[in-house]
């Protein structure tokens, strides 16, 4: 199942992520040096180890959408998804998502976390978002332990009001 995955994603999702985003002005994040040879190892070790999800959405027998996503303790998480341009008309992410959320319920799983940026596909799957929260760490050096400083204090003096 992994072997089929990776040639899926490497002969379709990848063409079609790029079929998306290529021509916009922000291009494609998957020209970014090394990082579909990441996206490929969370796809083969994630899926094997259970921790990472590939979905494909076939119409008859022509995929139109994919999403590598994330999973963890009963959640899954909306990571990297893309679709077909050819049918954008029919919404084919909206309906991947949408198969998704009955495969989490079919599981019992109890989130879909659809993670950060208030993209108005995800605010119409919920309206009212939960209040987001930020982790952060810092580098062990000078700068990194006065960022982690100011952190602290902002974070003492939001919380003293």
């Amino acid at each position: 199942m992994v072997d089929a995955a990776m040639q899926d994603f490497r002969e379709r999702f990848v063409p079609a992520y790029h079929n998306l985003w290529r021509p916009r002005p922000s291009g494609s994040l998957l020209d970014r040096p090394g990082l579909v040879e990441f996206l490929t190892r969370v796809l083969v070790e994630g899926v094997t180890a259970g921790w990472g999800h590939y979905a494909v959405l076939y119409v008859a027998q022509t995929p139109i959408a994919w999403h590598l996503g994330l999973s963890h303790n009963r959640s899954l998480y909306w990571w990297v998804p893309t679709h077909d341009a050819a049918w954008e008309n029919w919404s084919p992410g909206k309906a991947l998502l949408a198969k998704l959320i009955e495969y989490a319920i079919a599981r019992g799983w109890t989130r879909l976390h659809l993670l950060t940026g208030g993209h108005a596909y995800k605010l119409a799957w919920r309206p009212d978002p939960d209040d987001l929260l930020a982790v952060r760490w810092h580098a062990p050096s000078f700068g990194g332990r006065i960022l982690g400083c100011y952190d602290a204090l902002h974070g003492w003096l939001k919380a003293r009001g």
